[in-house]
């Protein structure tokens, strides 16, 4: 009887016991920090300087956090945030631990405090710290929290970029060519065409659009300045105020991105700095163009993903050597064009010579699509490649009889 009340009991133990509220385990899904790091300035290829604050009862520990306080503004904080999708901080979060024990690798601290405090009893330390970016962005891509920019480039034909000069914003034009260059995107400096195919191309154009030359010169730069397929205007404000009775200054920059081929805006966006009381308006520009530079760049390379799937646009000109067959020239030639894509846009004729807007998948350079249109093309005559950059083309038709100069030999 004792044995069967113990047991009795033992039962109604554990199913009290199974009744309990259990205490939930809350898994952590997406990663987090806070930082108080100020942005300072980017100095080197792939590194910035970080102003950061640590705390702790050993000097030892407060540098460590100060070191954590800066990777954690690199991660999800300012122009450079790196996590800067809830995918990506999902995915880092399983990493989190490794890469912050490793904070030696990505961060270090420059010269001395720049001030001591204390507070509850702990030291509270600011430092300069330096952030290495650039192997923090490759360790992240090499274990697929995020895409590598050598990898995105790659599958969207590395886009080219040229930078328009302006002498009013010297400094905010080198701002954007770093950035540019840093993330390892293709930054031309100078145009791609020569004086003698510059006239040529100027030629056609006056042919297809009437007017003057100076008109037809300006209206297309950025096809005249070939070579890119995407301009970029960089345009600088700075304003003054007062804040509590401190004077303060702030950068805004504005940078709009221009498909060449089309010479339609893509992306327009706007980058400032923190209003701060400083003399450096020089770091203050530079953050406000890593801003800029950064939603301008996420921007168009969105854009280039669709052309993964249609290909991306090309200008092509058609010149007709015989003008007394341009018609049916033309026509066998838009035919041509049509039987390779059905994203083809016959923009305007002249006199002897067509201009066209062209997509054509898996084409990335102007000569391969040449190419394709020689072996499409049905009609009279023979095709000459004169001019090939990037995409921009000009094909002339002639007989095979017919000697052409290729003016960008």
């Amino acid at each position: 009887m004792e044995k069967i009340l113990i047991s009795l009991s033992c039962l109604f133990f554990f199913a009290c016991s199974s009744n309990q509220p259990q205490a939930k385990v809350v898994k952590k899904t997406s990663f987090s920090c806070e930082t108080s790091s100020q942005f300072i300035e980017s100095y080197d290829t792939g590194n910035f300087l970080l102003r950061a604050r640590g705390k702790g009862k050993s000097i030892s520990e407060v540098k460590k956090n100060a070191k954590k306080d800066a990777l954690c503004y690199a991660l999800i904080k300012g122009n450079h945030s790196i996590l800067d999708s809830k995918k990506k901080r999902k995915n880092f979060t399983k990493y989190a631990d490794e890469i912050y024990n490793d904070l030696h690798i990505y961060t270090s601290i420059k010269g001395r405090e720049k001030s001591r405090s204390e507070e509850d009893g702990l030291y509270v330390f600011e430092y300069i710290v330096i952030v290495n970016e650039k192997n923090l962005r490759k360790d992240l891509a090499d274990i697929g929290v995020i895409t590598g920019v050598d990898k995105l480039n790659k599958s969207l034909g590395n886009q080219s970029f040229i930078v328009m000069k302006n002498d009013k914003n010297n400094f905010a034009t080198s701002v954007m060519e770093k950035y540019l260059i840093d993330r390892k995107f293709n930054l031309i400096n100078k145009s791609s065409i020569n004086k003698k195919s510059r006239n040529a191309t100027l030629s056609v154009l006056t042919d297809i659009y009437g007017g003057e030359e100076d008109f037809v010169n300006k209206k297309y730069a950025n096809i005249l300045n070939s070579g890119s397929d995407v301009f970029v205007e960089v345009e600088t404000t700075l304003t003054n105020s007062k804040s509590s009775g401190v004077a303060t200054k702030q950068a805004s920059v504005s940078i709009k991105a221009y498909e060449s081929a089309t010479n339609k805006i893509i992306s327009s966006k706007t980058g400032h700095s923190p209003q701060r009381a400083t003399t450096n308006t020089n770091a203050l520009i530079e953050e406000a163009t890593n801003d800029a530079a950064n939603k301008v760049t996420k921007s168009v390379s969105s854009k280039w993903k669709n052309y993964l799937q249609d290909g991306k646009p090309m200008r092509v000109l058609m010149v007709s050597v015989d003008t007394d067959n341009f018609n049916r020239v033309g026509d066998a030639f838009y035919d041509a064009l049509q039987g390779l894509s059905d994203n083809v846009q016959l923009l305007s004729k002249g006199v002897v010579s067509s201009d066209y807007l062209v997509q054509v998948k898996n084409i990335k350079q102007a000569n391969d699509l040449f190419e394709q249109i020689n072996g499409a093309y049905e009609g009279d005559g023979k095709l000459f490649m004169e001019i090939a950059i990037n995409n921009f083309l000009i094909i002339k038709i002639g007989s095979s009889d017919f000697a052409i100069e290729t003016l960008n030999q």
